[in-house]
């Protein structure tokens, strides 16, 4: 664990400790699984954290890939680990008692539901809440360019 003192207003000081939290869930949605997934698994890790990650039911495989280059890489048994499984099973992740923390990346509607599971375990919870590529359109845009390129940026990373 490291501490370091930075000064804070009015002559106090905060004492600012870098130390794991413990087990991170994390779920992940069915777009982008490989790249969204090692979004949970880099700072989990660089944190001192194990991590147990829940893959959409429809990306199991790259899961497999990720779980192969684990092991290739040498990391410890029950560093990085997978559960595939639906909704219940993200469910049952987040309320579970040996988890310290919650990473979610998905729809609104599902973020809403752990927000509030975290709320009542008073557990630290972070989310990537989805729309559907949304966009600003600035009043000097090109938009014959705006047309082409939006279905195409939409869809990108369609799993």
């Amino acid at each position: 664990m490291a501490e370091e003192s930075r000064p804070y207003p009015m002559g106090f000081t905060s004492l600012v400790r870098r130390e794991p939290v413990g087990v991170v869930g994390a779920i992940v949605p069915w777009n982008f699984p490989v790249a969204l997934s090692m979004m949970k698994i880099g700072p989990a890790l660089a944190a001192g954290c194990t991590i147990v990650l829940k893959p959409s039911p429809g990306t199991v495989l790259d899961s497999c890939i990720l779980a192969e280059a684990a092991e290739e890489a040498r990391l410890p048994a029950g560093v990085v680990n997978w559960v595939p499984g639906g909704r219940e099973l993200g469910a049952y992740l987040v309320a579970h008692s040996g988890v310290d923390k919650v990473a979610f990346t998905g729809s609104t509607a599902a973020g809403r539901i752990i927000a509030q599971e975290c709320g009542r375990l008073l557990r630290p919870v972070t989310h990537e809440l989805g729309g559907k590529s949304a966009a600003i359109v600035l009043d000097d845009a090109d938009l014959g360019a705006l047309a082409q390129g939006l279905p195409t940026a939409s869809i990108l990373n369609n799993g």
